[in-house]
């Protein structure tokens, strides 16, 4: 899903348990991605799922949660399409948000981190 591989940087992936259910970074990305494509299918498409999988992740998320996060018109002669709900606005906006907090509070893991990954690396490397 576009993970960039190269990058050094360690960054947080926040999950959130539902009671019915669960959000994190692929579902946030497909709500941006319909929003951005304007339509179930084209978000799909970009992150190279099929119809039914991004349909169904959708549909789990509007199960799990009181409020439907996109509004989805049928395909057809003149086309279908789906735009977020003010719902699933603020539900990208909320989660992007608490990723940030997350992120910005993770100095000192962080940095532990990437010392421990850089002894691994030059390690590694020493080996061959």
């Amino acid at each position: 899903m576009g993970k960039d591989k190269s990058s050094n940087e360690i960054k947080l992936r926040l999950k959130v348990r539902l009671p019915n259910g669960s959000l994190g970074p692929g579902k946030i990305k497909l709500l941006e991605l319909i929003e951005a494509e304007g339509s179930i299918s084209g978000a799909a498409r970009v992150l190279g799922l099929s119809f039914r999988r991004a349909w169904h992740l959708i549909d789990t998320l509007n199960a799990a949660l009181k409020s439907p996060v996109i509004n989805a018109t049928p395909g057809g002669k003149k086309g279908g399409g789906a735009e977020l709900t003010e719902h699933g606005h603020k539900l990208i906006d909320l989660y992007r948000e608490a990723e940030e907090h997350a992120n910005a509070n993770a100095t000192n893991l962080s940095t532990y981190l990437k010392l421990e990954a850089e002894k691994t690396s030059t390690t590694v490397k020493g080996d061959t």
